[in-house]
């Protein structure tokens, strides 16, 4: 009888054994910390809104100021309209983010700006359909994109621009108008 449990103590410390190696070769599991950490979460894979973000407060107060003393009018239902439409700025209101248009009293000029928070792998995708679309990108000295189109007759004369930093991406209908946003 005692030989059975020397030979189950035996196999036993061969699994043991065992388990170490194979526990070696994997990422160990750092020990869990008894103090709350302070430490903010890795990043989100999906961007999440930024719940300050309105049409008067996306651009600088000398921006809104001129585009409301020059006759400009802020364009509601826009956002609502480009998603009905299946307008591509719509995907900025899909991530979270924010659509706006001032335009003129009969007329067809406007001033038209869009901001969300983006992922690597959202811009990644946007990045995707401006290159199949003929937009062609520039980096700045700052590490941001800026994508310009010469299909300039698809917005009635305009030279729109798309904008993507770390995190975010904008777009205007006009790139002069890029100077405007507050964020």
């Amino acid at each position: 009888m005692r030989r059975s449990g020397v030979g189950t103590a035996i196999v036993a410390l061969a699994v043991l054994a065992l388990s170490a190696c194979t526990w070696s070769a994997q990422t160990p599991t750092p020990p869990a910390s008894p103090s709350v950490s302070s430490a903010s979460p890795g990043p989100s894979l999906t961007p999440t809104p930024t719940a300050s973000l309105a049409c008067d407060t996306l651009v600088t107060p000398t921006a809104l100021s001129r585009l409301t003393s020059g006759g400009s009018v802020f364009t509601e239902g826009f956002a609502t309209r480009m998603r009905e439409e299946g307008n591509e700025l719509a995907a900025f209101l899909d991530l979270g983010g924010i659509l706006c248009q001032w335009g003129y009293p009969e007329s067809d000029a406007s001033v038209v700006l869009g901001y969300s928070p983006i992922t690597a792998a959202q811009a990644m995708a946007q990045k995707q359909r401006l290159t199949a679309e003929g937009w062609v990108a520039k980096v700045a000295p700052d590490g941001s994109e800026s994508w310009t189109t010469t299909n300039t007759e698809k917005y009635l004369g305009n030279e729109p621009v798309y904008v993507f930093r770390p995190g975010n991406w904008r777009f205007a209908l006009d790139g002069s108008a890029l100077a405007d946003f507050a964020l």
